[in-house]
């Protein structure tokens, strides 16, 4: 089993795209850090493909593939891991955004010595996208659609089967050059063949487990509530401290807040996670739960609920009936779900 911590500088429109390769060129002299691998993936469907092409000619050939949203066209060395070299994509990267227009832009520097380690990344299928490439890497995104999620990506195994580092001062490394730049962090296990065959069946068996807690909490959590209230001032909702105050009476951790999403987590006694994330809706303040049970191999959603607090008071006495409810969870349907499963090892952690 690998572990990736990976570690995702919100960058948005604060740095301008053409100076991420800079950026990621100083990150690597100063930690004396080499990458083995080039990559690159642009994705257009408006027209902006063939204008890089024709500015590089060797980046091609134009390749689709079927999403949800239909055909998908885009220019990548993944597959193949060849085309254009580092230096001529480097050249164009300011024609990005004003000549190009593209709608994604990904450059990846893949396969990093951290650590003084050199572990082949895993390719998953289909083995097209950056997204199924999982190692070592520090991966450069623009999205001409979301800005807010352009970032820096810097992509660390912590945990190669054997031994566990700690990742802290590679990234405190690029906060300094980032300074004032918003980061999330978050741990990716990538499972052998024969343990994701083991998880596979344990997922499979543990349906019946799933399907108990989720029946506890449609029971005991608070009745959702959908319809929107007839009130006319949006009631002033002071969350973060009702959670962090009374999640605490019941041995929950709060971790942070992001996006209007704050979560909230517990370890269990085999290593676990029941991690709480609470949405709060910017207009009439409706507040959403949904309630994940998460480790090393799995990931399953056991309840959810939705109210809109009339005040304070109101939204603190739904946060108790919740926090009641996963008392009861934790004494009766939990500890069957928590066995099921081998011990998650220290070093996960689902939300950082």
């Amino acid at each position: 089993m690998l572990a990736i911590q990976t570690y995702r500088f919100l960058i948005g429109t604060k740095i301008p795209f053409s100076d991420c390769p800079g950026i990621v060129q100083t990150f690597l002299n100063q930690q004396n850090l080499h990458y083995d691998r080039f990559l690159y993936y642009f994705h257009d469907n408006y027209g902006g493909l063939p204008k890089i092409m024709k500015d590089c000619p060797h980046i091609g050939p134009m390749r689709s593939r079927i999403t949800n949203a239909g055909e998908h066209f885009y220019l990548s060395n993944i597959e193949e891991d060849t085309g254009c070299p580092e230096t001529e994509i480097i050249s164009v990267v300011p024609k990005i955004h004003r000549r190009y227009g593209l709608s994604e832009a990904h450059i990846l520097y893949q396969d990093i010595d951290f650590f003084a380690q050199r572990i082949p990344a895993i390719i998953q299928s289909p083995g097209n996208t950056p997204d199924c490439i999982k190692g070592s890497s520090i991966t450069l995104y623009r999205d001409s659609v979301f800005p807010r999620w352009n970032s820096i990506d810097l992509k660390i195994i912590i945990h190669n089967g054997t031994n566990t580092y700690d990742p802290t001062p590679y990234f405190e490394a690029m906060q300094q050059l980032l300074p004032g730049v918003r980061h999330m962090g978050f741990v990716e296990c990538c499972l052998t063949n024969e343990e994701q065959s083991l998880y596979d069946h344990l997922n499979g068996s543990a349906a019946p487990l799933v399907q108990s807690a989720c029946k506890h909490f449609e029971k005991h959590l608070p009745e959702r509530i959908t319809s929107t209230p007839a009130i006319l001032d949006t009631p002033k909702l002071s969350v973060a401290p009702a959670l962090k105050r009374i999640g605490k009476q019941y041995g929950y951790s709060y971790v942070k807040h992001e996006y209007g999403c704050f979560f909230v987590q517990k370890r269990t006694a085999n290593g676990h996670y029941i991690v709480l994330d609470i949405d709060v809706g910017p207009m009439f303040k409706g507040v959403g739960l949904l309630i994940r049970y998460v480790g090393a191999g799995f990931d399953h959603r056991i309840g959810s609920t939705f109210r809109y607090p009339q005040d304070q008071k109101d939204l603190e006495g739904y946060l108790l009936q919740i926090f009641e409810a996963l008392t009861s969870a934790e004494k009766g349907v939990i500890p069957a779900l928590d066995s099921h499963y081998p011990p998650t090892p220290d070093w996960f952690s689902y939300i950082s």
